[in-house]
């Protein structure tokens, strides 16, 4: 492993949890990335298309730290890393997601596959790039390149594209730093919807647009879908029939 590497992934490589397992540890690590990439991606995806490709691609990091643990099966992960490949592919069939983001993501949910299936350690060369994960944002649309560069994705999932087939991932190191008056605002936004839910109990889009101000309802629709992926707010019905209950 790289010498560098900070202290922190080195203590929980060899913990009781990863035992050691490089290879453990970086299919966590990796399947989070991956989860942050298509969550990213939904954000911008109308009507909740993507609402359970993104809490089933959540969910994985989990059961792979479950799986370490010995209390999930290898056959369960499996099945839930294929099972994912599989909406992947359905969604892109229905127009869902792109074709090209589907190659890669899968790409690289197929790389976390073999290396579960082998149960060999990978390469000790990996790049400390491979064990960076930093928190996403809310933000608009336009924060995507920056967000997705800061998340320190593989050279493959760079090429990941937006709904129109642009790449929407590039090298824009000078562009990478974002505006936290935005940052804040965005996050208080949150808090706001997720407060009215809570009291609420029973919400739709619409019913929270009249009472946060200053945003739009696909705004308000991502909002939700990034809390629905967080564990606090849990959808009931479909397209505008829909609506939020707290988790």
């Amino acid at each position: 492993m790289p010498e560098k590497m900070s202290d922190f992934h080195e203590k929980a490589i060899h913990s009781s949890l990863f035992k050691g397992r490089y290879d453990w540890y970086f299919c966590y690590l990796k399947s989070e990335k991956i989860a942050h990439a298509i969550l990213l991606i939904a954000s911008q995806s109308p009507a909740n298309d993507l609402d359970q490709l993104a809490q089933s691609a959540t969910q994985v990091p989990q059961t792979i730290a479950y799986f370490a643990s010995g209390e999930v099966a290898p056959g369960t992960l499996l099945a839930d890393l294929f099972g994912i490949i599989s909406l992947l592919r359905t969604q892109a069939t229905q127009g869902h997601i792109h074709g090209d983001n589907t190659k890669v993501l899968v790409a690289e949910y197929e790389q976390i596959i073999r290396k579960i299936v082998a149960g060999t350690e990978p390469s000790p060369f990996l790049s400390v790039n491979d064990f960076l994960v930093s928190e996403v944002h809310h933000s608009e649309p336009e924060g995507l390149t920056a967000r997705m560069q800061n998340i320190g994705l593989s050279k493959t999932m760079l090429q990941i594209k937006d709904n129109k087939g642009h790449n929407i991932v590039k090298d824009i190191r000078d562009k990478i730093g974002q505006d936290k008056g935005q940052s804040y605002r965005q996050n208080h936004r949150g808090e706001k919807i997720l407060q009215l839910v809570r009291e609420r109990k029973s919400v739709s889009i619409r019913d929270i647009a009249s009472e946060v101000r200053g945003c739009s309802e696909k705004t308000i629709q991502r909002e939700l879908t990034h809390l629905i992926a967080q564990g606090f707010v849990r959808k009931v019905g479909e397209r505008r029939w829909s609506t939020y209950t707290p988790a």
